[in-house]
């Protein structure tokens, strides 16, 4: 039987699956306004001088740091996702079954957003976005059974 914070795990996997697919679901106009907040900013505050700088350059760098926003994105919300998806398992282990199934379930979830992107215009269905999404997954996943590993190591030395 399922505890109540498996219910919670799976709540909240459902709602970073549904944003996902909500933000995967935007065209690449609206997508790109999205992320252009994030490199417009980290331009304006973290790129000394961005203005002064020749306008391909300027370009180059835009685009590098867009790019590179875009991916940990995708990486940051398949490991938000990969941890919840965990802790919807009961007794979790990375030992056991569940850890592959997690992932496995992370990867299948990757592929159709994937696949959904395909009939957005302007977006792409790409390979390499489902290895960032997988890599952010396996890496949530690993946080949460490191989480468990400390939790667990605390509860066993509190008792001898």
């Amino acid at each position: 039987m399922l505890a109540k914070k498996n219910f919670i795990f799976i709540f909240l996997s459902i709602v970073c699956m549904t944003a996902i697919f909500i933000l995967s679901a935007q065209n690449a106009d609206k997508s790109s306004s999205t992320s252009g907040f994030f490199v417009n900013f980290f331009l304006n505050h973290f790129v000394s001088d961005f203005k002064s700088f020749s306008l391909e350059k300027q370009e180059y760098i835009h685009g590098l740091v867009s790019f590179t926003i875009r991916k940990c994105a995708h990486f940051s919300a398949y490991a938000l996702t990969g941890f919840c998806v965990s802790g919807s398992f009961p007794k979790f282990r990375l030992k056991s079954l569940n850890f592959p199934k997690a992932l496995a379930i992370c990867f299948v979830y990757a592929c159709t957003d994937e696949f959904h992107q395909h009939f957005v215009p302007g977006r792409s269905c790409e390979f390499r976005d489902v290895m960032i999404d997988t890599a952010g997954a396996l890496t949530g996943i690993l946080i949460f059974s490191a989480i468990l590993y400390f939790i667990h190591r605390k509860n066993r030395s509190s008792v001898n």
